[in-house]
């Protein structure tokens, strides 16, 4: 079948692709369905949009509330065995500078502090 694509100006039996003719219906070409194919994109788009806002809806209600009071200070329980100072007496029994009795009295001498 031959199309008559008429004089260009929309009217008549031919016309343009957005005008007359093609689409579902007389009107513009997004409007007559030829833009019907990428209204997913815009789905998927808007879907996304949403989940991002909800997102971070929820990151923000779950996350620790700020507060001006001063931590607590760490138990005993939590504060690491090794120590500056026991650190320090263990490097020198692995030299050999101090014996094992003598490191014996100066870590007992240290947990008494």
């Amino acid at each position: 079948m031959m199309h008559n694509w008429g004089d260009g100006t929309g009217s008549g039996a031919g016309g343009h692709m957005w005008g007359d003719g093609w689409g579902a219906g007389s009107g513009t070409w997004m409007m007559s369905g030829g833009g019907a194919g990428l209204m997913w994109l815009w789905w998927i788009f808007a879907i996304l949009a949403i989940g991002g806002v909800v997102y971070l809806a929820v990151r923000l209600a779950n996350r620790p509330a700020k507060t001006d009071a001063p931590a607590a200070a760490t138990p005993a329980a939590e504060v690491p065995a090794t120590t500056p100072a026991r650190q320090i007496l263990e490097d020198r029994l692995a030299r050999g500078e101090i014996d094992a009795e003598e490191f014996r009295d100066r870590v007992k001498a240290l947990d008494e502090a």
